[in-house]
């Protein structure tokens, strides 16, 4: 059987992850707290950020929340299988934080940018799957930004979203 990108799999291959992937505000997190309340084998991969919490965020539950120096210190040492810097602040996926999950003999759910999407599939190949989550509309997109109190730059996140909605929707084969 042949997935979307053409890689092959046969039955027996069982997805091990799912990679979602979105701009900021799209409802990627929505959506992957929905799966996990109704799917136990699925567990998210949580990632390191250096940007500051959000008041509804806990640390190593929705990020682990690191300084400029530490990530740093994770990336040299070979501990990030991806990083990008978004908006700046820096996002990666550590090998610790998947092998914790895999560990636990659980699907692996991944909440990045499309850039971070591609460089994940392109590290674990194999059965993963990539989904991109698109906004209704830019104007949409704004209303959620200004709602959860993201009132930085909107101007600039957006303009940075509608690059990234040009690249995921022509990387993900699941839009």
């Amino acid at each position: 059987m042949a997935l979307p990108d053409g890689s092959m799999f046969s039955k027996s291959d069982v997805v091990r992850r799912i990679i979602i992937s979105g701009p900021s505000g799209s409802g990627k997190t929505t959506l992957i707290n929905r799966v996990l309340q109704y799917n136990e084998k699925c567990q998210l991969v949580v990632s390191h950020t250096t940007r500051s919490p959000r008041d509804d965020e806990i640390d190593t539950v929705h990020y682990h929340f690191v300084d400029q120096e530490q990530m740093k210190y994770l990336i040299q040492t070979g501990e990030m299988f991806e990083f990008v810097e978004f908006d700046g602040q820096m996002y990666g996926t550590s090998k610790s934080s998947v092998y914790d999950v895999e560990n636990a003999g659980k699907i692996c759910i991944f909440d990045v940018l499309a850039e971070s999407a591609l460089k994940l599939k392109k590290v674990f190949g194999g059965p993963s799957v990539l989904i991109f989550i698109k906004p209704p509309s830019l104007e949409v997109l704004k209303q959620r930004l200004l709602d959860r109190g993201d009132t930085g730059n909107i101007e600039r996140r957006i303009e940075s979203a509608k690059e990234e909605l040009e690249y995921g929707v022509a990387i993900c084969p699941y839009v």
